[in-house]
């Protein structure tokens, strides 16, 4: 076992949420029970991201508790409710693998997020302990988890109608390994696709059809007649009047499911893991549709969106060539740089602000090209330099650069 120790409870919890979404894996922190309120930030952006992580600490002794103590609140689950997808404070020895096991199982699964353990200290210190230990894989049950097969061949159909689809894609695009799947889907029916907020890039950068984050008002496609939001939450129903969601056929897939239907009606919901999901829409497309027909609907959106994307890239670098050589550094120029010095394969860890789409649009991101790992959802600050530490961690012979922005300076790690 490697221990790597943080310089304080925060750094250490996002040291672990790097590690976590450059890996893939349950990622394990611990701390002193008087650090929750400083890990709270970063457990609150772990949660933001559902982030597999599980997090210990200590707890006051047994016949301590509640009164306010030393080191101690009358009651420290309830301080981390919102930050974490289970907690429990651990009374008995005898049961520590049980709720250490269901920790980890529970933070594991899609959706996941932080689990958290508090361990009283005399628990921790009983000695001529029996109990039993769970063997490896004892709890692995599969979580790939398709959507219905009835509600999927409608969805097929409906794309297959629409004149003018938009693809909306999430975090869980990339938690569940959906990358490769969704690229397919677009490709399939030549649908131009856009970015949710998340902490990963969930579709190639520099793909013909991927128009970038999403706006309210997207110049292209015109009249978008079929929404389609795999992996995310809808878009913030404050600005639903100016989008293009009034009147188009809404289809939602997540695992995360208690989203599916709630803040937004939807013609057609897939409950199911995105990859499955992506999957299973391919193949029920491909049953309804010849090759001849496929190609038909998908190559004029094709060309149309290789069209539309390469002249905003165009028009985006003359602006930028404008100001190229000016003193100091404009972000645009600096991010060019950086992009073009780095490795193909390297990982890029922004902690931006403001000054984020000046910058990220420089940087080519998509599977054998760069990644990028965050920014935090939660954007609760402080999150970067642990992060892009765990990253590295996951990630020992990529190179790993830290971006930050502090005071309207760029800090690079």
């Amino acid at each position: 076992m490697q221990v790597i120790l943080g310089v304080h409870e925060g750094h250490c919890i996002s040291m672990a949420d790097g590690y976590a979404t450059a890996s893939g894996k349950t990622a394990f922190a611990m701390f002193s029970r008087v650090g929750t309120p400083n890990a709270s930030s970063s457990m609150y952006n772990a949660m933001k991201d559902r982030s597999p992580l599980v997090i210990t600490c200590d707890h006051t002794e047994t016949n301590r508790t509640g009164r306010d103590g030393h080191e101690d609140v009358e009651d420290w689950l309830e301080t981390v409710e919102q930050f974490t997808k289970f907690r429990w404070l651990v009374h008995t020895a005898e049961r520590i693998p049980e709720w250490t096991m269901k920790a980890f199982k529970l933070a594991s699964t899609m959706p996941g997020s932080p689990s958290y353990l508090r361990f009283p200290r005399d628990v921790l210190y009983a000695k001529k302990v029996k109990t039993g230990i769970f063997g490896p894989g004892t709890f692995d049950i599969p979580m790939q988890v398709g959507p219905d097969p009835g509600e999927v061949e409608r969805a097929a159909r409906v794309l297959l109608e629409a004149k003018s689809p938009l693809l909306y894609l999430g975090m869980e695009v990339t938690a569940s390994g959906a990358v490769s799947s969704v690229v397919k889907l677009a490709e399939l029916i030549g649908c131009p696709v856009t970015q949710a907020r998340s902490w990963a890039d969930d579709f190639p950068t520099k793909h013909p059809l991927f128009l970038g984050d999403y706006i309210p008002s997207m110049r292209y496609p015109k009249n978008v007649d079929v929404f389609v939001n795999l992996g995310a939450h809808m878009p913030h129903p404050l600005e639903w009047d100016s989008e293009p969601l009034r009147g188009v056929k809404i289809i939602h897939a997540r695992a995360e499911t208690s989203y599916l239907g709630t803040a937004f009606p939807v013609d057609i919901a897939l409950a199911g893991s995105v990859k499955e999901t992506a999957d299973a829409l391919i193949e029920s497309i491909k049953s309804l549709a010849t090759p001849q027909r496929l190609a038909q609907i998908a190559e004029p959106r094709l060309a149309a969106s290789g069209e539309f994307v390469q002249a905003m890239a165009q028009s985006r670098l003359t602006a930028a060539k404008a100001r190229w050589d000016q003193v100091p550094l404009t972000w645009e120029r600096l991010s060019f740089e950086i992009n073009a010095a780095l490795d193909k394969d390297a990982y890029i860890v922004p902690e931006f602000g403001s000054q984020g789409p000046k910058s990220l649009p420089w940087f080519s991101f998509g599977e054998g090209e760069k990644r990028r790992i965050g920014r935090a959802t939660g954007y609760a600050l402080g999150w970067g330099v642990g992060a892009s530490i765990g990253v590295k961690l996951a990630r020992p012979n990529n190179q790993v650069v830290s971006l930050q922005e502090m005071e309207g300076s760029c800090l690079v790690r």
